[in-house]
This record gives structure tokens, C-alpha cells and sequence, in this order.
């Protein structure tokens, strides 16, 4: 079974700074402060190169582990920063859909719902997870990864997880999303507490370092 993990950095990255262009002239002449000096650069072939910090990403590309991908853009480009990051999420420029893109593709691999199909460790959802048939899960701190509810909703969402499966699809949709959340939140909280490993993942405190983690855990779990 293959596992596929995305890691969206949503940060303003310098994608000139990142992959260089150090044999084109026109980088450094607009970039007099900025630019990679060309003996600094970790270079992939005569045109461009790594940054001087990025050895890691450098010595998995020479492993044939990692793919770049140049100058990602789209037809006629949208100038709003907010309809640019949904046509991202979508994969569907100039368009509309519903769904995301990991959305679409979990529900080509898999037309009918499965637990834990898709595990989204953010604050909110993602509109990319976004799935017709699969109820993404949803988490960023197993310690607190519990359904909210007030003492008058309790009775309602026990009742509402434990229904048979209805027609009505927007009831039978908060039906699943309310079951996984319930269930999954145990075995979240289990396989990140008992995960170890002797793997140097680098400072804890980094926020991606402490995701990456979660991650593992979870595949480690066989989720």
C-alpha cells in the first residue's frame, strides 16, 4: 500500500533562492544583495542549483528521491492571492470544484468510504482534502484531539454515530465525519504517545519537524 504525504508550506518561499539560476546574468544583475554567490550554490546541472543550506534536499535528489518542478503557473493568472491558493487546493484553474485535489484522487482510488483514508494535520481542513465519499480527519494536537460539544449535544451526537447509513446524503456525510472523529481520536492519541524512534528528525520545536513526526506515528500505527 503506498502512502502518499504531502507537506504544504504556505510561507512566502523564494523560489529563486531555492532552486538557483546561477548561469543566468539577469539573476544577479537584479539581485545585486540578494542573489547566491555562484561558489555557494549546490548545483544540479550548468544552468541551476540548490541553495547552499538545502544539502538534505540536495543529497535525496542525487539519490533520485526528488523531483523539481520549474515555474509552476497557469493560463490567464487570477492576481487575487486568496483565488490563486484555491485554484491550488482544487487543481483547477480558471474553474470551480467542489472538491480538492487529494479530495479527487482518494475518491478515483477509493469509491467507497474509508476510515482514516485521509488524515489532514492542520488547525481547520483543507479545501485540497476535500472528498465526496471520505470524511478527511482532521487533527493538529493529538492531546487535544476531541469532539466539541456541549452537554445538551452529547445525547444527539451518540445517537447521530451510531444511525444505519440513510439517503440523505448531507445527514449521512456528518454521520461519518462525527464517527471517524470519535474513534480515530483514540487511536490518534495512542500511536503518537507510543511512536518511537531513533530517527534524527532535528529540533522538536519546529513546527514541520513536530508534524512529520505525527505523520510517522501514524504510519507506524497503520493507519
Amino acid at each position: 500500500h503506498r502512502i502518499l504525504v504531502v507537506v504544504e508550506l504556505t510561507g512566502g518561499n523564494d523560489g529563486l533562492n531555492t532552486i538557483v539560476p546561477y548561469a543566468n546574468d539577469a539573476y544577479y544583475q537584479n539581485r545585486p544583495t540578494l542573489g547566491i554567490p555562484k561558489k555557494e550554490v549546490l548545483k544540479i546541472n550548468d544552468e541551476v542549483g540548490f541553495h547552499s543550506r538545502l544539502l538534505g534536499l540536495e543529497r535525496v535528489y542525487k539519490y533520485g528521491k526528488l523531483a523539481i518542478v520549474q515555474v509552476c503557473s497557469y493560463p490567464n493568472p487570477n492576481l487575487s492571492h486568496f483565488t490563486a491558493m484555491e485554484y491550488w487546493h482544487t487543481g483547477v484553474p480558471n474553474g470551480a470544484d467542489a472538491r480538492g485535489w487529494i479530495g479527487r484522487v482518494a475518491d478515483a482510488e477509493s469509491p467507497t468510504a474509508k476510515r482514516d483514508y485521509i488524515v489532514n494535520i492542520s488547525k481547520e481542513q483543507s479545501l485540497a482534502v476535500r472528498s465526496q465519499v471520505h470524511a478527511p480527519l482532521v487533527f493538529t494536537d493529538p492531546e487535544k484531539f476531541t469532539r466539541k460539544t456541549g452537554d445538551e449535544q452529547k445525547d444527539t451526537m451518540a445517537a447521530l454515530t451510531k444511525d444505519k447509513p440513510t439517503s440523505n446524503k448531507s445527514l449521512e456525510l456528518l454521520r461519518r465525519v462525527a464517527a471517524n472523529a470519535g474513534d480515530s481520536s483514540v487511536l490518534v492519541k495512542e500511536a503518537c504517545a507510543k511512536y518511537r524512534t531513533t530517527a534524527d528528525y532535528g529540533s522538536r520545536t519546529n513546527t514541520l519537524v513536530a508534524d512529520l513526526i505525527k505523520v510517522a506515528a501514524l504510519i507506524n500505527a497503520k493507519m
